[in-house]
């Protein structure tokens, strides 16, 4: 078991509906996913060193305007890369490109990165760069020490484009559902919605939002975005979540996992 913290990006993609207002995107995972199997995310993942090389060789706009809404990270820019390549993989929308190439050759070249013929480098080429500044930052969540896989990863908004469908990859997605945020959080008190803390703190970000321009406004207008730590405590033959501003948050010694121990999907933090 590591404590290592690999870097993340998830994006919360969003859109007018006319009827119901305000929705976001929301996938579903796997039940055979190796961690928070079956819950409900947004597109998401690890940062890939080709994320960081796509900006050192000029393929991305707008880098150091997400940076200056991100003084605490150095790889701003590439975070935000991150974010738009899981969006594509897991989604199949395409964030931030500079071109329209049209539904037929986007398809055709998300398959062809999922079965690994092409790299995400590919994909920007064909459309001539991508814009991270479609990209409001607002929220920081790292996954629990004593967890057995850990992340550090940054939460975006952006608005889906407005000539693209979204679709489960059918790998680790398995289903894309667009959902108001109040129905989301509705629904994932009922039990029908299964999200991990910060999946449910991100959609409460969105629950009073009308729009999609009001959505983006909110994020840029955020002065700080605290570092949310939290933490697992086993209570009995439970573990359980202590988040900062639990009485109890500093005053136990936080839980690490038996070798074999699942994380509950209540502890989790990965995106």
């Amino acid at each position: 078991m590591t404590d290592e913290l690999r870097p993340a990006s998830t994006v919360m993609v969003l859109r007018d509906n006319p009827t119901t207002g305000l929705e976001v995107l929301m996938l579903r995972r796997s039940k055979d996913a190796a961690f928070v199997a079956s819950t409900y995310v947004f597109p998401g993942g690890s940062l890939d060193a080709e994320d960081e090389a796509l900006v050192a060789d000029g393929l991305v706009r707008s880098g150091a305007d997400l940076a200056a809404h991100m003084p605490d990270e150095p790889r701003a820019a590439a975070l935000g890369v991150a974010a738009v390549r899981e969006a594509f993989e897991e989604a199949g929308v395409l964030l931030g490109a500079q071109v329209s190439l049209g539904a037929d050759r986007l398809g055709e070249l998300r398959q062809r990165l999922l079965a690994g013929t092409i790299g995400f480098r590919e994909v920007v080429r064909a459309v001539e760069g991508i814009d991270v500044a479609v990209l409001g930052y607002v929220a920081h969540w790292v996954t629990p020490a004593g967890s057995p896989r850990r992340f550090d990863t940054r939460f975006f908004v952006a608005a889906a484009p407005s000539d693209q469908d979204a679709s489960a990859d059918a790998g680790e997605v398995t289903e894309a559902r667009w959902l108001a945020p109040s129905q989301a959080l509705r629904d994932h008190e009922a039990g029908a919605l299964p999200m991990v803390p910060p999946t449910v703190a991100n959609v409460t970000f969105l629950a009073d939002v009308g729009s999609v321009a009001e959505a983006l406004a909110r994020a840029r207008a955020l002065e700080r975005v605290p570092r949310i730590e939290p933490r697992l405590w086993r209570d009995g033959d439970v573990v359980r979540i202590l988040l900062p501003g639990d009485p109890r948050y500093g005053l136990v010694e936080p839980t690490r996992l038996a070798p074999g121990e699942t994380l509950p999907v209540e502890s989790a933090g990965e995106p």
